[in-house]
């Protein structure tokens, strides 16, 4: 349980950070969106990340 909400504070701490990590691990394009508007499975579709900025 420790763990899963260390993991959370980090991510509300930097939230871009696991957006680079997840961009470096799978190597995929991210995607911002302002506002949130686009249907996110699109995105997801095309094999990217959608992120509100």
């Amino acid at each position: 349980m420790e763990d899963i909400l260390k993991r959370i504070f980090d991510i509300a701490k930097d939230p871009y950070q696991s957006v680079r990590d997840w961009k470096k691990a799978h190597n995929k394009k991210v995607i911002g969106c302002y506002p949130m508007y686009l249907p996110e499975e699109i995105i997801h579709a095309a094999g990217a990340l959608p992120v509100v900025i």
